[in-house]
């Protein structure tokens, strides 16, 4: 598998791995890669902690210093150097190799290894992906945090691998009782990590009290929390992984269909956890499934063998059976959630406040507005369409409650388009027709789901008037919606003398993002202008307008 970032290990890997090192010393752990032929654990060891290396240092160092195309060209050349060092380095001049022999025996059936292989892959991804989901509701879900938890992730599978390297049975007569007790230490941390994911929000917050908070102590905190979840079942999962793959091995290449196998089913993973289970079932329960299911790939050879699988299935079913559930979603006092949406693409809710306001939340950290901003976000609505003298077509980037879109009820000539990029929001928006009144029965206002960025390029329509919502440039994804390339996709959807209007959250930007973003935009709009939606101290709204020339408003 290969992770990106491997050049410290594999460049100098591979005259190692043919000569041999030292037992002695910082050599210990490639020296056994030759022995017995156990050269699995150690060859994914260096690998992944390369990947570590990686994702920490192209996100926190290389990328912000070089910018995203020159570090793609860094890269690139690392790869070249990678494949110059094996071509000119171990694989030079070699003629034969030690055929491996496949003498480990599993219940006598290989092809129950490989569906073993199959569905470890298909379960440890599932694990990383429904926590995740879950954590992402109190971590910042910058492309920092995404680092931290790669990073942590990655680390637990290099240090499996490493142990098992190290640790791992030399006789064959003791696979089936290793494998045994591997998948069900793998079910119990899986468990234990569930359990601790309870208490994400104090582990996370703790954390940054004690470095005084800012941006140090969120990436400690967000790597602290990942830590707790993920490191110990990741060091499992892969030395499981290690101990299935030496049986897979033989001189027809038993281990690269190993590994093909374990793959797949990391790659179906996703789709069956995260866009299946999930809603379906919920968190806690998908996640408990994922935490049992390494039970049954055990090998029992009679009834004795399934006493000890009887302590963790009782830990799931009482789990199972509480009420505490993976919701962490700020309440105000006096308030009360009335719904909750474990979707797709983020866990959305809608909160009641003590002043029978609703209010409208994304993984907890992104408010969409609310019936109480009513005023304001039908302004952001009427503004960019009274600036035109006479509109006919709109398009909306970003619905949230659905107020900004519903201004479009007030001019009876003009359809309109709602775009949203989260499909559970969409059931959610009756909530709040305090403020949009029924945007069903209005023939007029479509609305649908879909990427912004990729619903503008893709779009054969023209506009009179496009509007792009308050997007957090920090939340994954958004900064594509501030780019050059966006903004002229949508230049080439606006008619000749159309309107686009980019409201950007002041109070969500530091100057030099604020900066940055207006300058982008007047490179594609230089006769752009700004307005502001309301003068709020604590979340004062700019709005950058432009036009095929100076927008003003109408006399008339």
């Amino acid at each position: 598998m290969d992770h990106g970032f491997y050049f410290a290990f594999l460049c100098v890997a591979p005259g190692h791995f043919r000569h041999g090192w030292d037992a002695s010393g910082s050599g210990g752990l490639f020296s056994r890669l030759r022995q017995e032929g156990r050269s699995v654990g150690g060859l994914y060891a260096a690998n992944t902690f390369g990947a570590v290396a990686g994702a920490l240092a192209t996100t926190f160092l290389i990328a912000p210093n070089l910018g995203f195309s020159k570090t793609l060209m860094v890269l690139c050349v690392v790869n070249l150097v990678c494949a110059g060092g094996v071509l000119l380095g171990a694989a030079r001049n070699e003629s034969e190799r030690p055929l491996v022999s496949a003498d480990y025996d599993f219940a006598g059936s290989s092809a129950r290894i490989l569906v073993t292989l199959f569905l470890t892959g298909l379960l440890g991804i599932g694990f990383e992906v429904l926590v995740v989901r879950v954590i992402s509701q109190v971590l910042e879900n910058t492309v920092y945090t995404f680092a931290n938890v790669l990073s942590v992730y990655l680390l637990g599978t290099a240090a499996g691998a490493a142990l098992y390297q190290l640790y791992g049975p030399k006789k064959q007569s003791q696979f089936e009782k290793i494998l045994f007790y591997l998948l069900f230490t793998l079910s119990i941390l899986c468990l234990l990590g569930i359990a601790l994911l309870s208490f994400s929000e104090t582990i996370f917050s703790s954390t940054g009290h004690w470095t005084e908070g800012g941006i140090f102590g969120a990436a400690l905190g967000e790597a602290s929390l990942a830590f707790a979840v993920f490191f110990l079942p990741t060091v499992a999962m892969e030395a499981t992984f290690a101990h299935l793959a030496l049986a897979a091995r033989g001189p027809n290449g038993g281990l690269g269909i190993a590994l093909s196998l374990n793959t797949l089913g990391a790659t179906i993973s996703p789709l069956l956890f995260g866009v299946i289970l999930l809603p379906w079932a919920g968190s806690k329960t998908a996640l408990i499934a994922v935490a049992t299911s390494y039970l049954f790939l055990m090998p029992f050879k009679d009834w004795r063998h399934f006493v000890p699988a009887l302590f963790p299935l009782s830990a799931a079913t009482l789990m199972l059976s509480t009420s505490f559930n993976f919701h962490f979603v700020e309440v105000p006092p006096g308030g009360r959630i009335i719904a909750y949406d474990e979707g797709v693409m983020a866990a959305v809710s809608v909160v009641k406040d003590s002043s029978n306001e609703f209010h409208l939340k994304v993984n907890n950290k992104f408010q969409r507005g609310g019936t109480s901003s009513y005023y304001s976000d039908r302004r952001q609505g009427h503004i960019p369409l009274l600036l035109h003298p006479d509109p006919k077509r709109a398009l909306f980037l970003g619905l949230g409650t659905g107020a900004t879109f519903a201004a479009c009820q007030d001019y009876t000539d003009l359809q309109a388009d709602g775009v949203e990029l989260l499909p559970e929001i969409i059931p959610l928006l009756p909530y709040f027709e305090k403020s949009t009144g029924n945007l069903r029965q209005y023939r007029n206002l479509h609305i649908k789901v879909a990427d912004a960025r990729r619903f503008v390029k893709s779009s054969k329509d023209s506009y009179d008037v496009v509007v792009a919502d308050l997007f957090h440039p920090a939340r994954d994804g958004a900064g594509s919606l501030y780019t050059v390339e966006h903004f002229e996709a949508i230049r080439a959807r606006l008619n000749p003398s159309g309107i686009f209007c980019q409201w950007l959250p002041l109070y969500q930007l530091d100057l030099d993002m604020l900066c940055t973003i207006v300058r982008t935009f007047l490179q594609v709009f230089p006769n752009g202008s700004a307005f502001l939606a309301h003068y709020s101290l604590e979340t004062p709204i700019l709005g950058l307008v432009a036009g095929a020339g100076p927008v003003r408003y109408p006399h008339d």
